[in-house]
């Protein structure tokens, strides 16, 4: 079947994309590498080879692919690539050092599993899994050790599960500076970018509070999140909030509706996107990456065509 194929594909490429990965870090030891991909990241712009890129786009269909084989549940021959795959992602999203993917791949295999009704056995020996890919993004991420100098692993969790609402706060108090040069100019960024491409036209530019401190008991710690309406109120002061609403009902009101009228692909890509909707207390996910989002409802169409055009692939649906 051809699920099964996409399956095996999915596996190689994502084993050749975390062998690059290493090689780009020049170690094989995982918490180093981690860490010199943060660095590289957060210092040098695309500094990816094609090659990389590549790669990482074919990415994408892996998530999808998952979702797709536990919704429809289809029949794998060899069960044990789905293992893989989720490994794969997990480490992968981890090497990428991106909090976004790796809250979301956890809470999207969390769902999956609690829809599939599988054994209480191995639900515990994947909340175990996740629970450890966390526990290294967060111990890596502050690997030189001068966070816990100075912090407890409590302000560690705070900082990143509820730091960004007392951050708005001070956002709505206007307690911070913030500049904007353009309409829209961090929800629109995409858009503008694609303008730029085709017509030359010059980007807003916009200035972020950055990173403010945050009060503690004791002391305090840094964030630069301000929840999923911290960019929509720097564009739109209190608009953006009404903003907002209107944009989240549109995108999953939307597909929700077209995933019961015309089936796989949506239902496909709304179930992806569902951990977006858990993680609006962090930031907004949607608009600034919304390039993948285009890319993951293509890979969702071209997984749901090719199962579709290939009569062989046998599925089990309830």
């Amino acid at each position: 079947p051809i699920i099964d194929k996409l399956l095996l594909a999915s596996v190689v490429c994502n084993a050749i994309l975390i062998v690059r990965f290493f090689m780009i870090t020049e170690t094989i030891n995982i918490g180093d590498a981690i860490q010199t991909m943060r660095i590289m990241s957060v210092e040098e712009d695309n500094f990816f080879t094609w090659d990389v890129s590549f790669l990482i786009f074919l990415f994408n269909f892996s998530p999808l692919l998952l979702s797709y084989i536990f919704l429809y549940k289809v029949r794998i021959k060899k069960k044990y690539w789905l293992g893989i795959l989720i490994v794969e992602m997990m480490l992968i999203a981890l090497l990428l050092s991106t909090k976004g993917r790796i809250f979301r791949f956890s809470l999207l295999i969390m769902l999956l599993f609690l829809y599939s009704n599988v054994r209480r056995k191995k639900l515990l020996i994947c909340i175990c899994a996740i629970a450890g890919c966390l526990g290294v993004f967060f111990l890596t991420s502050s690997r030189d050790g001068a966070f816990f100098k100075y912090h407890s692993w409590q302000d560690y969790l705070f900082l990143y599960l509820l730091s960004p609402l007392p951050a708005l706060d001070r956002l709505l108090n206007e307690e911070l500076v913030f500049l904007s040069e353009g309409f829209a100019a961090r929800c629109g960024a995409f858009f503008y970018r694609v303008i730029n491409r085709i017509f030359g036209m010059e980007i807003p530019e916009y200035i972020d509070p950055g990173f403010i401190d945050i009060p503690l008991s004791t002391n305090s710690i840094q964030t630069n999140v301000f929840t999923l309406l911290g960019p929509y109120y720097m564009d739109f002061e209190f608009l953006g909030s009404v903003v907002c609403a209107i944009i989240y009902a549109i995108i999953f009101g939307y597909s929700y509706k077209l995933m019961s009228v015309k089936g796989r692909a949506f239902a496909v890509f709304y179930i992806i996107n569902i951990p977006y909707l858990f993680l609006q207390f962090f930031g907004d996910f949607v608009l600034p990456t919304f390039s993948i989002t285009i890319q993951e409802f293509l890979c969702a169409y071209i997984i749901t065509y090719l199962a579709k055009k290939y009569p062989s692939l046998k599925l089990k649906i309830n």
